[in-house]
């Protein structure tokens, strides 16, 4: 992967997982209803599905992101830590 490919998938990765924080905080505020948040949790369930996500995972997205918060309301969907 180039420096530019990583930069893009760093971007894109810190992107999807802060638009989930916010719907979450939508999500336990009342203004989301439990569908849509259910196809939001979905994206969350993509990163640990590639090796190249679970890679990012480990070396910048646990550190940025609570993955506690982010699947409480998806069991199902659990990120993998090292």
């Amino acid at each position: 992967m180039t420096l530019e490919e990583k930069v893009q998938l760093d971007s894109l990765l810190i992107l999807a997982l802060t638009r989930r924080e916010f719907a979450l905080s939508q999500y336990q505020a009342g203004v989301l209803d439990e569908n849509i948040w259910i196809a939001e949790t979905s994206i969350i369930s993509l990163i640990p599905s590639a090796e190249r996500t679970r890679a990012w995972w480990n070396l910048i997205g646990q550190s940025a992101f609570d993955q506690t918060s982010l699947i409480r309301y998806k069991p199902s969907s659990k990120i993998a830590t090292t």
